[in-house]
């Protein structure tokens, strides 16, 4: 090959060098569009992603801290040279939590938040180490809307957001714009919604929240934390919080706290001021829940004024500064008599003091200052106590009337109430106190000047017009030395001096004393007649349609009179009186008093009751307390004859020992009236039934006899008799013996009083040696024409059962009684009525209905049943032919033959002789059953129940009973016969049935019978000592556990027919007999026990009843004497079979603890 074909060859290095460079160009361009890709691609997607994963991040944080919470934040974005924005964050309660959703929101949310900016740098550095990439420089918060509820029991419904989670260090600048607070308070349910009729959500001003709207508020954090300082131990920490806004109830706030913490010094300072408060009815709605209990719902306020409040603390120490400025202030309360206007004034509240500037207001026409301060002691940093309290009052042209009284405290109106005071007045008061708070009481000084004011007083209602003059109030008392006005067109001067209690804590002062005077002659009018019904009696039943007559009033259709202007009104006076003096005082003890004096002239009298006219009357009428005189009156009828009268009226008086109603005593009173023939014929012919029927004896105290009408009649006779309390019977004692009953009583007090056909008895105390009455009652005629005699025994009456009582008791009654041979008094009360009677008919009825109680009673001296202690309650009636009575036994306890029984409770009954019990008692019902068939009389004996059923024959004493024991502890049985042993177990069930005579025991009869269940009677002294007789060994496997008995009773002396005990290993079956004398003769065989299991498997045991041992009981009950007998040759065959009995030769009983 040539080479000149050959492709000349090039030096190394310059092989193909426009290819290279072609190749470089590529690979730069492809490697710049990669970057620009990377770089749009970063700066597209960093910002979602990283804002995405703070959100995530953040909204989980949330979630975790807040457990009952839900938390949603919709977008969260990153920006360059700004950090992380979330938007729309809201955070509602879990619909889990469904009594939180109820309680507090329905559907939207708690907090709302529209945008959150945290400004911070991303360092990666710190996100590859493992911490926050972020560093905060500031946080910015906008449009924040917190809905907050506040419940009756003062709970905030956001108050588990607190505390805020913590998230990493401390912000140096947070910032929040445009933040609204709403808030509700919760109203109480209404009675529809707890009803379940409550209608939807109301949208007044009263479900609209309180909103404070804040414009800006700025958080800043300063913190010290160079190295020095942190060695030095002087690291320093400032938070500075400012506030601006306004509300929906004033104008503009501001607020600013500041906070140093040096080292240990902290300093704090909290500054706020509130512009153009106003308060109105749209305000007060919305907390009306909260202040109901002292604003009335109808009440209207509006109040216009500037608030600024200031803390300062500085380490334990504190100061603080409260003032609020009134500018305009208006109340209408319909507690208040009249409008407070145009209040205007200033409060201060300092740690020292409370500082009322004068304050005034118009209090409807009337302008008022007040003023006063009150010093603050300091208790502690949160704990104030009131300490020297002064106010300062002054009123002007103030109009004193019900209304304005009715707002006062209840002292001044207790003190208003017994003047009733009307008219213009001038008031200065000055009331100042050493301690409110702690109950001291408070000094008043006031002086009160009067011009044209019209009272009347309680005591005595007479209108006094245009009074002028002066009132001091001092020293607890209200005093008037000198006041002058007019009363029945005559000038009248009066004083008093009452005393004014302030403090209730404080010594009642009694002493009292209003004197009244006039100058002239008063008209006998209505006015005056009027006046003497006090006017709490006039007031006390207003708009009555009835008519009743009570111990101090009568009450007619219009209003109610006292018995003083009833009488007077009576005697329809005319004429003038000459008042001399009328004084009304109150003594140191409370005793009240009233005295009037005056004379009457020229008037005339036509009484009522015995119209005789009158004319030319002259004399004297003198009031003295309860007691009405009238003293050396004379007059003429329409010829020439002159009558003399002397006389007495006395107001009854309800707290008296008597409690005698009022009565007249125009003509006479007759003292030491003597019961006699004389005194009954003088009686109307209606009247002497009752007479006959009581029979009187004695001499009666005080006859009072007056002249008034007895229903259609124009005339009638009241007699009014009294009989002084005394502890003395004479033998010319008042005394009764009612033909129903003829058992004397001597009256020691009472009070009878014939009115309109009928007696009423009050008070009556009689008294028959030992036996006591205590009665009200009354005697008016039945419609049969005969008189019902009813009387109510109260408490305090008693019975002694002496011969006397019994022979005046019912033929059968008093048979049983005597036969019982029931001893000790017996109290009772009740209510009985004796139907008296008449010509026609000559025997009374009797009905009654009675509780008796037993008070430690007995039958006989020495009988075996005693300390009889409860209640008999018997309702029954007795007329010619029959004796009925039911009633109900219920004793809390009583003692037989040294057993003690409580609770006994059951019915009985009496027809004539006869007396059922318990289920035999025939008890009123729509279909009674002629043999009884009700239920037992029950009780409570050594644990268990007793039931008793039976009858007695009242006539002989007779009796046959049922009587029935259940459930008997045997341990408490032990214990009542003196046998006291612990463990011991098991129960005694029995029935009996006995017959005999009340009061002999040699005719008692019956039988019975009882079992033992579930015993371990080897405890026992007795059953020890038989054990040991059998060579047993005392202990639990050989226990008796049970036992069967019949028995029958002749007299005293007990026969057991059949008494078997037995156990696990052996029983003891015989009988015999317990004499009157405590001695016994019983014998018993033992036998293997049918519950051994030797008995259940060996034939012979089981089939056939061996007889092991015979145990022979012989001797007084304190000490009987126990032998045994054995069968030949069985006892080691026994003791082979038993490894529980004892190798003994002898039976040792005598070490036995009884």
């Amino acid at each position: 090959m040539s080479q000149g074909g050959d492709r000349p060859l090039t030096e190394p290095g310059q092989e193909n060098p426009p290819r290279r460079k072609a190749g470089r160009l590529k690979t730069a361009v492809v490697l710049v569009i990669t970057c620009i890709l990377t770089g749009f691609l970063v700066q597209s997607l960093l910002p979602q992603t990283v804002g995405e994963q703070a959100r995530r991040y953040f909204e989980k944080t949330l979630d975790e801290h807040y457990a009952d919470w839900d938390v949603t934040i919709q977008r969260g974005t990153f920006q360059a040279g700004t950090g992380l924005i979330f938007e729309s964050i809201e955070i509602s309660p879990k619909t889990s939590r469904a009594n939180l959703v109820s309680k507090w929101w329905s559907q939207q949310p708690a907090v709302k938040i529209e945008r959150l900016t945290v400004f911070a740098d991303l360092d990666p550095q710190k996100w590859m180490s493992g911490d926050s990439p972020l560093s905060t420089r500031r946080v910015a918060i906008e449009g924040v809307v917190a809905n907050v509820q506040v419940a009756q029991d003062n709970g905030i419904s956001l108050e588990t957001l607190y505390p805020l989670p913590q998230m990493g260090p401390a912000c140096p600048q947070i910032d929040l714009y445009g933040v609204v607070t709403n808030v509700t308070f919760e109203a109480a349910a209404s009675r529809e919604a707890l009803n379940g009729n409550s209608e939807p959500r109301s949208t007044s001003a009263a479900t609209q929240p309180i909103q404070l709207r804040w414009s800006d508020i700025a958080i800043s954090t300063e913190t010290s934390s160079d190295e020095s300082a942190l060695i030095a131990g002087s690291s320093s920490e400032r938070k500075l919080v400012f506030a601006r806004g306004d509300s929906n109830f004033s104008g503009p706030i501001e607020l600013a706290y500041d906070k140093l913490q040096e080292g240990s010094d902290e300093q704090l300072r909290l500054k706020t001021t509130i512009k153009d408060c106003h308060i109105d009815d749209a305000i007060i709605a919305r907390v009306r829940s909260r202040i109901s209990k002292w604003l009335p719902a109808k009440a209207r306020v509006s109040l216009h004024g500037d608030l600024s409040a200031e803390y300062i603390q500085q380490n334990e120490t504190d100061q603080f500064e409260l003032d609020l400025v009134v500018h305009d202030g208006n109340l209408d309360d319909p507690r208040l008599p009249s409008k407070i206007r145009q209040a205007r004034g200033r409060i201060q509240i300092t740690p020292e003091q409370i500082k009322l500037f004068p304050t005034q207001a118009n209090f409807g026409d009337a302008h008022c200052t007040l003023r006063g301060t009150a010093a603050l002691v300091r208790q502690s940093r949160t704990s104030f106590d009131l300490g020297p309290t002064d106010f300062h009052f002054t009123g002007e042209g103030l109009t004193l009337d019900r209304p304005f009284a009715e707002a006062m405290p209840e002292k001044l109106h207790d003190l208003w109430q017994k003047f009733q005071a009307q008219g213009r007045l001038n008031l200065r008061a000055h009331a100042s106190n050493p301690a409110p708070l702690r109950s001291k009481a408070w000094t008043l000084q006031s002086e009160v000047d009067i011009r044209g004011i019209d009272v009347q007083f309680d005591k005595f209602p007479y209108p006094v017009e245009q009074l002028v003059g002066t009132i001091r109030i001092d020293n607890g008392f209200a005093i008037a030395e000198q006041l002058t006005g007019r009363a029945g067109g005559q000038r009248v001067n009066c004083g008093f001096r009452v005393p004014v209690r302030l403090d209730p804590d404080a010594p009642k002062v009694h002493t009292k004393q209003v004197t009244i005077q006039t100058e002239g002659s008063v008209l006998i009018d209505d006015a005056l007649i009027t006046s003497l019904t006090p006017r709490e009696a006039q007031a006390s039943d207003q708009g009555s349609v009835s008519t009743t007559t009570g111990a101090l009033i009568e009450t007619s259709s219009s209003r109610s009179v006292s018995k003083v202007e009833q009488f007077v009104r009576s005697l329809r006076p005319r004429g003038v009186i000459e008042w001399a003096t009328a004084t009304l005082e109150t003594d140191a003890y409370g005793n009240s008093s009233r005295q009037f004096d005056f004379r009457v002239s020229g008037g005339t009298l036509r009484y009522d009751k015995f119209p005789y006219p009158l004319y030319n009357v002259e004399g004297r009428v003198q009031i003295k307390d309860d007691l009405v005189r009238m003293i050396g009156f004379t007059a003429n009828n329409a010829g020439s004859a002159k009558v003399d009268c002397n006389g007495l009226y006395r107001i009854p008086n309800p707290a008296a020992a008597m409690k005698a109603d009022s009565e007249l005593n125009l003509r006479f009173q007759i003292a030491d009236l003597s019961m006699d023939q004389s005194l009954r014929v003088s009686l109307p012919e209606s009247t002497r039934h009752i007479w006959d029927s009581l029979s009187p004896g004695g001499t009666l105290d005080q006859l009072d006899v007056h002249v008034h009408q007895s229903g259609t009649n124009p005339l009638d006779l009241t007699l009014v008799a009294d009989q002084n309390e005394s502890g003395q019977v004479t033998p010319d004692s008042l005394s009764l013996r009612p033909v129903a009953v003829p058992y004397r009583i001597d009256i020691v007090g009472g009070h009878v009083e014939y009115r309109d056909n009928e007696v009423r008895i009050s008070n009556l105390r009689g008294r028959h040696d030992g036996s006591r009455m205590v009665a009200d009652g009354t005697c008016i005629q039945h419609p049969s024409g005969r008189w019902l005699l009813a009387m109510d025994l109260h408490s305090g009456c008693r019975l002694v059962p002496d011969e006397e009582l019994m022979a005046a008791m019912p033929e059968q009654v008093g048979r049983a009684m005597r036969a019982l041979d029931l001893r000790g008094p017996i109290s009772l009360r009740g209510k009985t009525n004796l139907l008296m009677a008449n010509d026609d008919t000559s025997t009374p009825v009797i009905d009654w209905d009675l509780l008796l109680q037993l008070e430690g009673n007995r039958i006989a001296d020495v009988g075996p049943v005693h300390s009889l202690r409860g209640e008999i309650q018997v309702q029954g009636v007795r007329d010619a032919e029959v004796l009925q009575a039911v009633g109900n036994i219920a004793l809390d306890s009583m003692h037989a033959y040294g057993l003690q029984i409580t609770s006994l409770r059951g019915p009985f009954s009496i027809t004539n002789e006869q007396l059922r019990l318990g289920e035999n008692a025939r008890l009123p019902s729509p279909n009674p059953d002629p043999n009884g068939g009700g239920v037992p009389i029950v009780g409570a004996l050594f644990g268990g129940k007793i039931s008793l059923s039976g009858g007695v024959l009242l006539s002989s004493g007779d009796f046959e009973i049922d009587a029935a024991l259940a459930n008997a502890q045997i341990a408490t049985c032990l214990a009542e016969i003196g046998q006291h042993r612990t463990g011991i177990t098991g129960r005694f069930d029995g029935d009996s049935h006995l017959e005999g005579r009340l009061g002999d025991l040699d005719l008692l009869k019956g039988n019975g019978r009882g079992s033992v269940s579930g015993a371990n009677l080897y405890q026992l002294p007795y059953l020890v000592q038989v054990l040991n007789l059998l060579r047993i060994k005392a202990t639990e496997d050989v226990a008796f556990t049970n036992g069967e008995t019949e028995f029958s009773i002749f007299g005293e002396d007990l026969n057991f027919n059949r008494l078997v005990l037995w156990g696990d290993l052996v029983a003891l079956e015989g009988g015999g007999t317990l004499s009157r004398r405590e001695h016994l003769d019983m014998s018993f065989n033992t036998r293997v026990s049918p519950q051994n299991l030797f008995s259940k498997v060996i034939n012979p045991l089981r089939d056939n009843r061996y007889t092991l041992w015979t145990i022979e009981v012989d001797g007084p009950i304190e000490a009987p004497t126990i032998r045994r007998k054995s069968l030949s040759g069985i006892t080691q065959t026994m003791e082979d079979w038993f490894p529980g009995m004892v190798r003994s030769t002898t039976a040792d009983g005598g070490n036995v603890n009884r």
